[in-house]
């Protein structure tokens, strides 16, 4: 097996970190055994780093990072970054995405690659270039790990480390093409080999993107040099969702405190965990049948304006003014507009209406309409019927 291969090299002098209380990172200290370089992070009370060193960062409304003073961030209206631009204004690489969310194009000046992947999986089975010539093929095991890439008609193995770092490649006569080395962080602090660029698969298996320095995670981007994703976890905007239980009393269960930072990659403890959607905390209350089932009846309760038994006079009276078509697509307008109105995200908001839609009929007689969305959501997204949004 060409994977037999253990790498665990460790660093002399390892880096030293320091967090708040809400698990931001306020301080690095790097020894190589003759300086010491300290760097200091700013954060402000919505946990978006403002600045590192004194070099301001900036975020839209939504909480993604549109500037860090190299480099400029342009997100869709679903919070998924698109372009990114250098200090000059000039587009350094720039992004498409399936329905599903997933990355399906990069183009940077060295043209444009297109990603075809396994069915609804997140693998990418080969690459393709702009006349559709295959570039790259890649092979998986069960666990998602890569096994192989195969490029030029040459097939190259690849060898994982213990916490599935890619550390080296070999040819099929067991040369090694290709090593890495890097810090806890993913930050590469060293690569050789002929094939060493033309990877793509780096730390913890992550698509890295040499352009930018950033890893794709599917859902985010992670920057390894801060530690963090440059947006928050986009299953909901972070005060919206909080100021919604908080403030809504029918919402309101329990302690809902958001005590996880929805920027930290991997809790903070990149040697114990790995990220690879970017949903290290994937299932909690906030993406929960329980809570945005009941989100869900506050929009349509703020929509009909009183109780939810009054969905159905709604609906029936819609149906009596247009074609049963138009009459969904009004109220699932309608519906979408009350849910970013309360900072629901674009992304949410969007499933949701798409799912009230087509449930319009079925909505009409419902007793707790949110559930009937949540279930249809629910049942199509990346981990079916658990409970759970993962979108």
């Amino acid at each position: 097996m060409k994977r037999a291969l253990i790498y665990t090299k460790r660093r002399k002098h390892p880096n030293t970190y320091e967090y708040n209380a809400v698990r931001n990172r306020t301080k690095k200290i790097v020894n190589d055994g003759t300086t010491t370089t300290t760097t200091t992070y700013t954060y402000d009370a919505a946990d978006q780093l403002t600045a590192v060193n004194g070099q301001a960062y900036t975020y839209d409304a939504n909480g993604n990072l549109t500037n860090n003073g190299n480099k400029t961030f342009v997100y869709d209206d679903d919070n998924r970054l698109i372009e990114v631009k250098n200090a000059s204004g000039a587009t350094i690489a720039s992004f498409t995405y399936d329905q599903l969310g997933r990355r399906i194009s990069k183009t940077t000046s060295n043209g444009t690659i297109y990603y075809h992947y396994d069915g609804d999986s997140n693998q990418v089975l080969y690459e393709t270039d702009a006349n559709n010539n295959i570039v790259a093929e890649y092979t998986w095991d069960a666990d998602g790990h890569p096994v192989t890439m195969t490029k030029g008609g040459v097939t190259y193995y690849y060898h994982l480390n213990g916490h599935g770092d890619v550390m080296a490649l070999t040819d099929a006569s067991g040369n090694v093409v290709a090593e890495y080395q890097y810090d806890a962080w993913g930050n590469i602090l060293s690569k050789t080999g002929a094939m060493a660029l033309a990877n793509p698969y780096r730390y913890a298996g992550y698509y890295y993107d040499e352009e930018t320095g950033l890893y794709y995670l599917m859902s985010r981007y992670y920057n390894p040099e801060v530690g963090r994703f440059i947006n928050a976890d986009n299953a909901m905007v972070v005060k919206g969702i909080t100021d919604l239980a908080i403030t809504e009393p029918a919402m309101h269960k329990g302690d809902f405190t958001l005590l996880e930072n929805m920027f930290a990659y991997a809790a903070n403890n990149p040697v114990m965990h790995v990220d690879p959607d970017g949903y290290y905390w994937g299932n909690h209350w906030w993406n929960s049948k329980w809570f945005v089932s009941n989100a869900i009846n506050w929009g349509i309760t703020a929509l009909v304006g009183g109780g939810i038994g009054g969905l159905s006079l709604y609906l029936r009276n819609l149906s009596k003014k247009y074609l049963a078509d138009r009459a969904a697509i009004m109220f699932a307008n309608e519906l979408k507009k009350k849910l970013l109105a309360k900072g629901i995200s674009a992304r949410i908001a969007s499933y949701v209406a798409n799912a009230a839609n087509v449930l319009f009929n079925v909505l009409m007689w419902a007793t707790d309409p949110g559930s009937k969305i949540f279930a249809r959501i629910d049942s199509k997204d990346h981990v079916p019927n658990n409970g759970y949004l993962n979108l």
